[in-house]
């Protein structure tokens, strides 16, 4: 149709049509042929933009009107024969009474629109505030369309409207984004920095739930990033750590308009500015998982850290390197062995397993590149230094790159700033439910331990049920140990690697103590030969008792979209130099006055999970107190669910101290 109308200079419109799906449904109910699903129509008749006349539905209050109808009989008709499996003219009439011109059919609105490319060379046009004589003669040039000055007015006066559209709702959608962050969590951090010149730079935000999660457990720190995220070309950086129960949990984010050090140290100056300086002046390890990532920022940054690259992304780096090598025809064989050799070494356990692989590997043509390069870097990578940190078994950033895919499933590269943020947000809140339900679940169940061990089912009462995971397998492995003292009286423990000799009963230099810091099955072996109790609370670190893990569990930590307006604070907003910045940068203050929670719609599961996490607290209370008083708090609460039960209302009488020996009598009568 559009070469017809090229070559004839004429403009069709459908005046009628007939989908091949409606005429199907008719020939199905009777078993008949259908018409084959490459066509669109059945039937269509097209007739000439100046077919008919022009009929006014109008009441007559705007008077000399034009319009294109001039009653040209031109129309024909298509038709798909099913027999034939063709389309065909059935009938028509193409006579016109008008011109059909070349230079006339050029002058049809249609044909002098411009296309959406067209459209965007404009703006750009626009946005370079060129003169007006300029941007018409560059206009036409490029469009080559016979564009009046009335079409050159409109255009204008539309890509106007476009960009202040685009450029107000941005500004204030990510206001408002901000705003409500802020509003939802009291305790939350939003930073929006920006140049000199008015544009962002940093975009960091940290709910409550964030800074909590980092602060319980910082030792471990995952730090990746993602491109294509929003239309303004901005880079998201995710802080990532992993609680005691195996979960990983976002920390901060951090919106990076590049990925240079001046913008990574502001970044980061954000992160550390609302936290203690004693937190960072601690031992830790933060797992590089993207090459993007400057290594020395993070060296400057945190001074105390030990900084190590992701296993993951060494080994995608190495085979990409490997297949470059061109070596004749023996390119198969030396990249499969130099492969080999690289993995070795990243898996490698010791240095001297390491340099025995290194001069294996000097006879490649890849070893004087990885002398200059890799070899520098290799306490970053090698396993012999990665092992020798304390990384509770993480060695790469699968889950951050997991999560930030899962981000782009709901933001792409066409987001607006404001609705990146309000993705992020989802995904975090999806994951702040899912730990807090593995958390209730933690508090509600317990594991029954796989080997029949009192002292296992002790540590499924104190661990969390990752630990406890550990554990077992460590405690297994005791039958395979020999534990006898030697010459000096020194007790010495021989597994299948070699002997291994313990100062004290409570620590261990094996790979598995140092990474994971939870007896070993060396020190169970040698408590075991001892007869002491194979493990007593003081070998647990904190980040693995139950108690630690859950003692943040508080009610309004189980749905952040469902919490209540909290106090609001003020946003830190900074600009690179004296030039007042953007809305964007704008302060935003927070009511301090707290919603009721009354007025929070909660579902029925939310309602559960709250009142849930509320009696572990009371049981917690009560657990704590002399017997006599124990008995007694149990009366009162079995009182008041009966009355619950029967729809009763109970009013709460708190006693004073003055009356509580007159009183006592009666409060154990559950008279309370």
């Amino acid at each position: 149709m559009e070469a017809y109308e090229a070559n004839a200079h004429v403009k069709l419109i459908f005046a009628d049509t007939r989908k091949i799906e409606t005429a199907n449904i008719a020939y199905r109910r009777e078993d008949a042929p259908v018409y084959d699903a490459k066509f669109k129509y059945a039937y269509a008749r097209l007739t000439c933009k100046h077919h008919g006349k022009y009929r006014s539905k109008g009441s007559g209050k705007r008077p000399n009107q034009r319009s294109y109808k001039t009653n040209c009989p031109m129309q024909f008709i298509l038709s798909v024969d099913r027999a034939k499996d063709i389309m065909y003219i059935r009938s028509g009439n193409f006579t016109h009474n008008h011109p059909t011109d070349e230079d006339v059919a050029k002058l049809y609105p249609e044909n002098r629109r411009l296309s959406k490319s067209e459209r965007q060379f404009s703006k750009i046009l626009m946005d370079m505030k060129v003169p007006q004589k300029v941007f018409c003669e560059r206009v036409r040039e490029m469009s080559q369309k016979p564009l009046t000055n009335k079409d050159i007015y409109n255009l204008q006066a539309q890509l106007r409207k476009e960009m202040a559209e685009e450029e107000k709702t941005e500004v204030q959608s990510l206001l408002h984004e901000l705003q409500d962050i802020t509003e939802k969590d009291s305790g939350s951090e939003v930073v929006v920095n920006v140049d000199g010149n008015g544009q962002i730079q940093v975009v960091f935000f940290q709910t409550s739930y964030m800074k909590e999660a980092y602060l319980k457990f910082p030792e471990v720190c995952i730090v990746g990033e993602t491109d294509d995220i929003n239309s303004n070309g901005m880079i998201l950086c995710t802080i990532m750590v992993q609680d005691g129960s195996g979960t990983f949990l976002p920390c901060a984010h951090f919106l990076l308009a590049k990925l240079d050090e001046p913008t990574m140290v502001s970044a980061f100056q954000l992160f550390k500015q609302p936290l203690n300086d004693e937190i960072f002046n601690k031992p830790c390890l933060f797992i590089i998982g993207s090459s993007n990532l400057d290594v020395a920022v993070f060296q400057n940054q945190f001074p105390n850290a030990s900084i190590k690259l992701c296993e993951t992304q060494i080994l995608k780096k190495f085979k990409n390197e490997t297949m470059n090598i061109e070596n004749g025809s023996e390119k198969p064989r030396r990249q499969g062995q130099l492969w080999t050799l690289l993995h070795a070494m990243v898996m490698s356990k010791t240095e001297s397993e390491y340099e025995e692989l290194r001069t294996k590997m000097q006879d490649l043509p890849f070893a004087s590149a990885f002398n200059e390069t890799w070899h520098q870097q290799r306490h970053l990578w090698v396993g012999s230094f990665r092992n020798k940190d304390l990384n509770y078994g993480i060695k790469n950033a699968n889950n951050l790159v997991s999560f930030h895919e899962k981000v782009k499933g709901v933001v792409n590269s066409s987001s607006t700033v404001a609705e990146c943020v309000k993705g992020i947000l989802k995904m975090d809140n999806q994951m702040k439910l899912e730990a807090n339900r593995k958390k209730l679940q933690a508090m509600m169940t317990t594991s029954v331990p796989i080997v029949d061990n009192p002292d296992l089912e002790e540590l499924t009462q104190l661990c969390t049920r990752y630990a406890v995971n550990f554990l077992e397998k460590e405690l297994t492995f005791i039958t395979s140990l020999n534990v006898a003292r030697n010459e000096l009286g020194q007790l010495i423990i021989t597994d299948a690697i070699g002997d291994k000799q313990l100062e004290n009963d409570n620590t261990c230099s094996c790979l598995f103590y140092t990474n994971f810091k939870l007896p070993c099955k060396h020190i169970f072996a040698m408590r075991k030969f001892l007869e002491k109790k194979l493990f007593d609370d003081s070998m647990i670190a904190s980040r693995w008792r139950r108690d630690y893990q859950h003692s943040e569990c508080k009610v309004e930590d189980i749905d952040f979209a469902s919490s209540p307006s909290g106090d609001k604070k003020k946003k830190r907003a900074s600009t690179g130099n004296s030039v007042p910045a953007p809305p964007a940068a704008k302060k935003v203050k927070k009511n301090t006055r707290k919603s009721s929670t009354s007025s929070q719609s909660m579902t029925r599961d939310e309602k559960y999970a709250k009142s849930t996490l509320l009696c572990r607290q009371i049981a917690g209370i009560i657990s704590e107190v002399p017997q006599p008083q124990y008995e007694n708090k149990i009366k009162i609460l079995k009182a008041l669910c009966t009355h619950w039960l029967e729809g009763s209302e109970v009013q709460l009488l708190v006693k004073s101290t003055a009356n509580e020996e007159e009183d006592e009598e009666s409060a154990q009568n559950g008279n309370d």
